[in-house]
């Protein structure tokens, strides 16, 4: 069976009686993760703790303290990762900037059982009755591995729409385009993560 074929489960498993598969475990983690601090962490506070940073060390820490990791299940590996990155941005933070501000990272909003997730925003045509939903567990670090292999302009399209749930005149200002070219960064990029999805449903 290929790597990416293996379930969470069968990956922390392998990496419990051989290191050597730690880092396919945790590279299954890293759109996750990335995702979750440029969501969290923002433009603001990026100056001070820069998201693919806060990952790496994050990763460097988990390999490190790998062995005293007794969980088994995809939710107890999230929650142990999250809990490493919140500790660790919180520190840059405190240091950096000394304001309390800057340590007002929300709590993952997430399913009670602590799995990775994602909420997905889907606008009507008024823009005024979203509906969102939760993309749970493999899934939705599949989704988020795939969000950060579009280009940047289509990746920050579907972010600030799908995950952020801002009109397309906030983005269109903010990107600094038209709205209509905003529209075809999200059809272009909507198009080819349904094609890499296939048939499978996201939520």
């Amino acid at each position: 069976m290929r790597t990416e074929e293996m379930s969470v489960e069968q990956l922390i498993e392998l990496a419990h009686q051989d290191a050597t598969w730690l880092g396919k475990l945790l590279q299954r983690y890293h759109g996750y993760l990335l995702l979750e601090g440029q969501q969290r962490i923002g433009a603001k506070l990026a100056v001070y703790c820069d998201p693919a940073d806060a990952v790496q060390e994050t990763f460097a820490r988990a390999l490190r303290g790998f062995a005293r990791f007794k969980g088994t299940t995809e939710s107890q590996l999230t929650c142990w990762l999250r809990r490493i990155f919140e500790n660790y941005v919180t520190d840059v933070l405190r240091k950096a900037t000394r304001r309390s501000e800057a340590l007002e990272m929300a709590g993952p909003m997430g399913p009670s059982d602590g799995s990775a997730s994602i909420i997905w925003t889907e606008l009507a045509a008024d823009e005024l009755t979203p509906s969102q939903y939760f993309i749970r567990g493999e899934k939705a670090l599949r989704v988020a591995e795939l969000l950060q292999s579009l280009p940047a302009d289509q990746r920050d399209a579907v972010h600030f729409r799908h995950l952020m749930g801002w009109p397309l005149k906030k983005i269109a200002e903010h990107m600094g385009v038209t709205e209509s070219a905003v529209a075809g960064l999200l059809y272009r990029a909507l198009n080819k993560l349904r094609r890499t999805m296939s048939c499978e449903s996201w939520f």
